[in-house]
């Protein structure tokens, strides 16, 4: 059992790190109570990455995060492989890292539709006014995080007969 742990170990923080990705459909901005209506609901992280019809552009800065931990998780598969030593782990664990925090930001990492950047400013300041952070964004920061932390302890703390 121990020969395989650091693999279970990195199947979780990969399984982790899927999760994280899934939540691209689960809310990121919940607007606050009479807002909702107003607004016509949550929006997914899917809405806040790539756009909806009303208010957002695609955001490279909150597809950033999903795109970091899909790099994470390609680097924990090859960590399972053997392969690029203890630095595939390391650059896992910096993607998640990065990604999970970037996950906690979606209002600051959003783009408007149709507006110029001094608009922009303004836009983001409104929202942050009726909307907070959603489920899927603090899940996806929490599981990237946890992914994170799994890739550094498997790493550097697991001791196998392989290592």
């Amino acid at each position: 059992m121990k020969k395989y742990l650091n693999k279970i170990l990195y199947g979780v923080s990969a399984l982790l790190g899927v999760i994280a990705i899934i939540m691209l459909a689960a809310p990121a901005i919940v607007p606050k109570g009479e807002y909702a209506d107003y607004v016509g609901g949550s929006f997914s992280g899917a809405n806040v990455a790539f756009g909806n019809d009303n208010y957002f552009a695609f955001s490279f800065g909150y597809f950033l995060p999903y795109l970091l931990v899909a790099i994470g998780v390609a680097f924990v598969i090859v960590a399972v492989f053997g392969k690029l030593g203890k630095i595939a782990p390391i650059v896992a664990a910096v993607c998640f890292v990065v990604a999970g925090i970037m996950f906690f930001l979606p209002i600051d990492l959003m783009a408007g539709k149709d507006i110029n950047a001094d608009e922009l400013a303004e836009f983001k300041n409104y929202v942050k006014e009726i909307c907070t952070v959603g489920a899927g964004a603090i899940m996806a920061g929490i599981f990237s995080l946890v992914a994170a932390v799994l890739s550094v302890v498997t790493a550097f703390v697991v001791k196998t007969e392989n290592n």
